[in-house]
């Protein structure tokens, strides 16, 4: 009766390890697919972007949600978070630093929000040409 008590414990405990791990995984095609999101997010903000760079993604286990910093134009960084990898209107923050971070906001989407613009860009309401651009994905 013990050996047979330990074992289902050890079974549910392995599910539940495996499972564990296995939540905050997707595919790094999903992962290119929100990269490329988020450089159309930036190319549609932002004036005269020609290249971008997608540093590591960072998940933190006390907010729950995932970041990325990007470098555009070899010397601005700009911070997003995200909620899920999967899906670029999860943008709970975006950050820079005032003193560093030179680019132009575009006339046309300076008063959308970024969700606003994010849902435009998946529903593809809003259409960015990304030939211009020199991307560089993250290998997350």
């Amino acid at each position: 009766m013990k050996k047979r008590l330990l074992f289902i414990l050890s079974l549910f405990s392995l599910i539940a390890i495996l499972g564990g791990c296995s939540v905050n995984k997707i595919s790094n095609e999903q992962v290119k697919k929100t990269e490329n999101d988020l450089a159309k997010y930036i190319v549609s903000r932002y004036s005269d972007v020609e290249t971008i760079t997608f540093k590591k993604w960072g998940y933190s286990n006390e907010t729950g949600y995932w970041g990325v910093t990007v470098i555009v134009n070899k010397t601005n960084k700009i911070s997003f978070s995200l909620g899920d990898r999967k899906d670029i209107t999860s943008i709970s923050g975006i950050s820079y630093h005032s003193d560093s971070f030179h680019l132009l906001e575009n006339e046309e989407n300076k008063d959308d929000s970024p969700v606003s613009i994010s849902k435009k860009i998946i529903s593809n309401e809003l259409k960015v040409d990304l030939s211009n651009v020199t991307i560089t994905y993250s290998s997350s």
